[in-house]
């Protein structure tokens, strides 16, 4: 927390050294707190590239069951800008293991918590389109324990 006091130019220079390592960062057990506080102070470019690091390939589904970077996951949900959430719900919504990537979710015992933070957090067409997608799969989700 010490970081939102620094002048500007070391807050810059501190984020930039978190983000060379911010994958580790957000797997770890105290890491993920320093990942949300670089996502809450941080710039447009950090943010960014939390969020493309967070959307490419299969990482997601990956990081949304992971017990503390499923904090950073619900965390970019909650405080990130339109455009960046809808980069998550869409990686979200993609197939993953033959199903929708948000089904596969709901189904997992940390992952569920960050498929309702979604659900919270979605707007407009992306909320819509969560809605379409769970009640289309509401037979399977009704059988899974977490969903």
């Amino acid at each position: 927390r010490a970081i939102e006091y620094c002048p500007d130019e070391q807050r810059d220079e501190v984020l930039m050294k978190i983000l060379s390592c911010h994958r580790n960062l957000i797997e770890d057990q105290f890491g993920n707190y320093v990942i949300q506080q670089a996502l809450t102070i941080g710039s447009e470019e950090i943010i960014t590239a939390i969020v493309e690091s967070l959307t490419e390939g299969d990482v997601i589904f990956k990081f949304s069951k992971h017990k503390y970077a499923s904090n950073v996951v619900e965390a970019m949900l909650t405080s990130a800008t339109a455009h960046h959430k809808e980069a998550i719900l869409s990686a979200m919504l993609k197939d993953f293991e033959g199903t929708c990537g948000i089904v596969q979710l709901a189904k997992d015992p940390i992952a569920n918590y960050v498929v309702k933070k979604a659900i919270d957090c979605a707007e407009g067409q992306q909320r819509e389109k969560l809605f379409a997608v769970i009640t289309s799969n509401r037979q399977q989700l009704s059988q899974a324990p977490y969903a």
